[in-house]
């Protein structure tokens, strides 16, 4: 995989938290891997961009995905 590759995950669940009265939406993958959707975790934190609550994450640690 290059380095700038993001994997892709087809969520098998989704499920929807409230923190500090922002939705975070979190996949349950089919792997029965969790993952948090960057957007609503930087909206969360009050960043402007999700990329940059990306750039701290390891390549490894991101997963692209078009469906949610």
């Amino acid at each position: 995989m290059q380095k700038d590759e993001k994997k892709t995950t087809t969520p098998s669940e989704l499920l929807h938290f409230v923190v500090a009265g922002k939705e975070i939406r979190v996949i349950i993958a089919q792997d029965q891997q969790i993952w948090l959707v960057a957007s609503d975790v930087a909206e969360v934190l009050g960043y402007q961009d999700a990329s940059h609550v990306l750039d701290s994450l390891d390549n490894h640690n991101i997963r692209a995905n078009t469906t949610v």
